[in-house]
């Protein structure tokens, strides 16, 4: 029996407060469960909030950067979550 690689997907913090003329940048580390990282994963927003533009990409190391560009002219709160997959591995998620 052939069974695929854990995972785990590792936000640098819980949360953040963004002004509303700013964006932020949020690293997620892909790693397996020996803490090596995981090169060349898709990472995906799950259901993106409106009001919220987003990019992602791979900086190296088993990590990738998440720029959030909120389109809101008011205060405003989002939950995120993110999931990283790649052939192999076990689909990881984690919630910003």
């Amino acid at each position: 029996m052939v069974t695929d690689v854990a995972t785990v997907l590792i936000p640098d913090s819980v949360g953040a407060t963004v002004s509303i003329d700013q964006n932020h940048t949020l690293q997620l580390t892909y790693e397996d469960e020996a803490s090596n990282p995981i090169l060349g994963a898709t990472i995906v927003l799950l259901s993106p909030p409106a009001g919220l533009s987003y990019s992602i990409i791979e900086v190296g190391g088993g990590g990738y950067n998440v720029t959030l560009d909120p389109l809101v002219t008011e205060a405003t709160s989002f939950q995120l979550s993110f999931r990283a997959s790649l052939v192999n591995y076990q689909s990881a998620s984690t919630a910003f």
